[in-house]
């Protein structure tokens, strides 16, 4: 694994959210933002979600490394027995992507959100599906070998 190669920063952090602002350390740059999301301590679970990179650190270590500290954290820090990654039904790369760092599709909550946008001046309310994926505990062991083995 590439050694120290992410930090982050706490930007936000309410009872439920915590944003990140993941830095570069060889550079030093800031170059996106994760966060933790729909945090619940009592059932032991989280969401790892908000995720954007700058265009020059997409598709390299960054998104993988920041997951994979993300998910140790939970996992071996916090004890957590699930971590999920949701998003809009329509948003390939990010299904993708959680498939890529070890995610299994759960399903897709139909109607899940409405989302309002402005186009030409027009309020317009669109309905949002929600694909879900999901790591456990018992599954972590294999994910962090794969993501470990993505990291050389």
């Amino acid at each position: 694994m590439q050694k120290n190669c992410m930090r982050f920063h706490m930007i936000k952090g309410d009872n439920h959210t915590i944003l990140f602002c993941i830095i570069d350390i060889v550079s030093e740059k800031k170059i996106g933002i994760v966060g933790y999301l729909n945090t619940q301590p009592i059932h032991k679970k989280i969401e790892i979600g908000h995720i954007w990179i700058i265009p020059s650190f997409q598709r390299t270590y960054a998104n993988t490394e920041t997951n994979f500290l993300l998910l140790q954290y939970a996992f071996e820090s916090l004890k957590y027995l699930r971590v999920t990654w949701k998003c809009h039904s329509n948003n390939i790369n990010s299904r993708k992507s959680a498939e890529r760092l070890g995610y299994k599709f759960e399903g897709t909550l139909r109607n899940h959100y409405l989302i309002k946008k402005v186009i030409n001046g027009t309020e317009i309310i669109d309905k949002r599906n929600s694909d879900f994926l999901s790591i456990i505990d018992s599954e972590w062991e294999d994910v962090k070998k794969n993501l470990l083995e993505k990291l050389k």
